[in-house]
């Protein structure tokens, strides 16, 4: 779905997938491959919902296939330095 409408139109296409079946990552991955311009993440699964596509293993799986701006060790910073933001919050 996400190639046809790239072949017919301009609009940038964001991926949103659950994880009910243990497929958001490759869900996320192939709409990606496909032409997806953005794809919807959690960080500690925090988010719309805890079973959203996590981050850390989207960035994981698919480092062989795209070029990220960051790596995993950038992401795990992040998430420490998240966490004692949220950790009060709690």
């Amino acid at each position: 779905m996400v190639e046809t409408i790239k072949a017919h139109s301009d609009v940038e296409i964001e991926m949103h997938v659950h994880n009910d079946l243990g497929m958001a990552v490759a869900n996320s991955i192939v709409g990606a491959k496909a032409g997806a311009a953005y794809i919807d993440c959690t960080l500690f699964g925090i988010g719309e919902r805890t079973g959203n596509c996590n981050f850390y293993d989207f960035v994981h799986a698919s480092e062989s296939i795209f070029q990220f701006a960051m790596n995993k060790k950038q992401i795990r910073n992040i998430e420490e330095k998240s966490y004692e933001e949220l950790k009060g919050a709690m």
